[in-house]
């Protein structure tokens, strides 16, 4: 069978304490230092603190936002040895689990007495947020480790994009808002229905650099950058920023109009090659892969019967779809309608000018 697949981990790091982070399927911002784990509710303005008694320096010290496995994890070196906790979510409750640790374990206050022993599990007070998971995963064809200190500082939406994405998956909406930084999606979104493929990844820059700090933590304020003016926010939510802003990128690579998918409308010029799996259709899911900026090939899993219209990039003129490797397949037009049958894999490729 003819997959396309992505392989990358998404699992962005630092070493720099502190560093904030969104702590997946919550609505908690966490911020952490080596003895110190700050915990910010964006529903409300309350906040709680877990103190970790840990004998520093603590070097090495890294801090993951584990998009995979769905939350964070945080390991060094204390003066008492190694030590590796996690915070992760499930249905019922939100969880501190302490895998490894000095001997005598972790002591914590600020929170209830006792002692964090190793392979223990501290629930916290939280209350889970699980939106409903679609698992599209998009990979703009970068392989560098992903360190975010130095993702901040190439300042390339093609390390940007993905994380980004995922991680809005992950986070629950929140109510629209127009003020602070979340004015800047409104630029980006006019860009997209122009098709301005030459100035969409400026735009999208200057959202990230203005609203977003920590680990793509979202803010409605750009922290004195001179970028956005300073006004009253009036308990609006910054998280709409961050699931905005995925829902634009999105729109980038994929439309859906009736029956018609519109496939890479408005790609970037910088974005030469590239794969979008699992985008979920009114009529089943669709990967797509692409290089040298064009649609190289998809494939698409059909849940329903219909008439599929394709939107094509302007150079493409033919295209050959298949039902298996060894099928010698049809060939269409850009603009044909192709008969879709439901429970059946479609793939499409030699698309050509």
């Amino acid at each position: 069978m003819m997959l396309i697949t992505i392989h990358n981990k998404l699992e962005p790091f630092s070493h720099i304490s502190p560093v904030a982070a969104l702590l997946p399927n919550t609505l908690y911002q966490v911020t952490i230092y080596p003895t110190l784990i700050v915990f910010k509710n964006f529903e409300k303005t309350e906040e709680f603190k877990l103190f970790l008694d840990l004998k520093g320096p603590v070097e090495p010290f890294t801090i993951f936002l584990d998009l995979e496995k769905k939350g964070l994890t945080v390991k060094g070196f204390s003066q008492e040895g190694y030590f590796c906790y996690h915070l992760f979510a499930n249905e019922e409750k939100v969880s501190l689990l302490l895998e490894k640790g000095p001997k005598s374990g972790i002591d914590y206050s600020g929170f209830k007495k006792g002692t964090i022993l190793p392979k223990h599990t501290l629930d916290l007070p939280i209350k889970p947020a699980f939106p409903k998971p679609t698992k599209e995963t998009l990979s703009l064809g970068m392989n560098k480790a992903l360190d975010f200190d130095m993702i901040k500082r190439r300042a390339d939406l093609k390390e940007i994009f993905p994380i980004w994405y995922r991680l809005a998956e992950l986070i629950v909406d929140q109510p629209k808002t127009n003020v602070g930084t979340a004015k800047l999606l409104e630029n980006c979104q006019e860009l997209i229905e122009k098709k301005d493929r030459v100035n969409l990844e400026k735009a999208f820059l200057k959202v990230f650099k203005a609203a977003f700090f920590g680990m793509m933590v979202p803010r409605l304020n750009d922290e004195y950058q001179g970028i956005v003016p300073l006004e009253e926010k009036h308990g609006a939510s910054p998280i709409y920023i961050l699931k905005e802003g995925a829902k634009l990128i999105r729109s980038m690579f994929f439309m859906e109009s009736e029956n018609t998918f519109s496939i890479l409308p408005s790609l970037p010029v910088g974005f030469h090659s590239g794969r979008f799996i699992n985008i979920q259709t009114a009529f089943g899911s669709l990967d797509i892969e692409w290089s040298k900026k064009l649609l190289r090939q998809m494939v698409f899993k059909a849940a329903k019967d219909f008439s599929l219209k394709l939107n094509l990039q302007k150079p493409i003129d033919t295209f050959r779809v298949r039902l298996h490797k060894k099928d010698k397949g049809k060939n269409y037009l850009a603009d044909d309608v192709i008969p879709i049958k439901a429970n059946t894999a479609y793939f499409f490729d030699r698309f050509q000018k």
